[in-house]
């Protein structure tokens, strides 16, 4: 999984950009001179499991 969140420096609770989408991250990141790459997991998760494990949101979503 992969995120991306770039906030400004005088306000870094302002969420400029946040995604998943991976062209966008690589625009982003090529503005600061930042190579991208996705490695693929060693294992492949079927989907009927793959459906029950948490987003990242979830995750990420205060207790």
């Amino acid at each position: 999984m992969t995120l991306l969140q770039i906030m400004t420096a005088t306000a870094p609770g302002a969420v400029r950009v946040r995604t998943e989408d991976r062209d966008i991250i690589r625009g982003e990141l090529l503005k600061i001179g930042a190579r991208y790459a996705r490695w693929h997991g060693a294992r492949f998760v079927p989907d009927s499991i793959a459906a029950r494990l948490p987003t990242l949101d979830e995750l990420l979503a205060p207790s």
